[in-house]
């Protein structure tokens, strides 16, 4: 994820009032994976992109 996406990722979360941690437990990871993700250390798997977008209410391209 290059530095612009990841914040994207932040800024839907943060607009939806969630937390990292509530945004983990609704998607049944770790708060570190969700921690990650928004970083760029990694990337959630397709499945974990898919459920992202769909909560986010966002295309997976918007966050990718």
């Amino acid at each position: 994820m290059v530095p612009e996406k990841r914040s994207q990722l932040t800024s839907l979360r943060k607009a939806k009032g969630w937390t990292q941690s509530e945004l983990a437990e609704k998607m049944q990871v770790s708060q570190q994976a969700v921690s990650e993700w928004e970083s760029g250390n990694k990337t959630p798997p397709v499945k974990r992109a898919k459920q992202l977008a769909e909560l986010l209410d966002t295309t997976i391209e918007e966050f990718l």
